[in-house]
């Protein structure tokens, strides 16, 4: 798999600014990332590796946008979203509708805490934890994430849309998190709170140590 199908840029290794006293420790972390998807399932069939590639490329190649209708549960509270945020480099985690969305919310503070208190540093990135909107047992799934208090935001999609807005975007739940710049282009695909090799990327991108070339 290219470089470029998880940096979002049309180019190739000899192209990547990396300074040469980094060189040494973080080639290797790049050059284990590139595949990183394919090597983390256990077995795939070649039609499955082609397929995955594929669906890649399209997210790299597309623009992410967030739902019009997007609600926020935080410490006992649901309100509509900021619109600010979608002008702003945001890491974005989605859970559809075929995942156990109170299983997934109850364990977003062990997964995300330290990603969320490296957003709040300087306001480089926002974490966005975006869940499929449902009732469960007849309460709206935003009431009862409110009740969490965890502190951390979570995001409602409350008419579900974001699939339907991002057709690049597969049902492939593997594929579902990915980092954007402020335009909505994807820079790379991984979910920081699931896997260590994307934390570590996530890391050294907003360091500075990996620096993206210009398209």
């Amino acid at each position: 798999m290219s470089y470029n199908a998880f940096m979002g840029h049309k180019t190739d290794m000899s192209r990547i600014r990396i300074s040469p006293v980094l060189m040494p420790t973080l080639l290797p972390t790049l050059l284990l990332m590139i595949l990183v998807f394919i090597l983390a399932v256990p077995v795939l069939s070649s039609c499955e590796r082609i397929r995955l590639r594929r669906d890649v490329n399209r997210i790299m190649e597309s623009r992410i946008v967030l739902p019009q209708e997007l609600s926020v549960a935080l410490d006992g509270e649901v309100k509509p979203m900021d619109n600010s945020l979608r002008t702003v480099p945001k890491m974005i985690v989605y859970v559809d509708s075929t995942e156990c969305t109170m299983c997934r919310v109850s364990k977003f503070k062990t997964y995300y805490d330290s990603i969320y208190n490296e957003s709040r540093k300087d306001g480089r990135f926002e974490l966005i934890l975006l869940i499929y909107s449902r009732k469960v047992e007849g309460i709206p799934v935003s009431r009862l994430v409110s009740d969490f208090e965890f502190g951390i935001p979570v995001y409602v999609d409350e008419k579900n849309t974001f699939l339907k807005d991002n057709p690049a975007v597969p049902q492939d739940s593997r594929l579902h998190a990915f980092f954007v710049d402020g335009n909505g282009s994807p820079v790379f695909i991984g979910d920081p709170g699931m896997n260590k090799r994307i934390r570590d990327m996530l890391g050294d991108y907003l360091n500075g140590k990996l620096q993206l070339p210009t398209q």
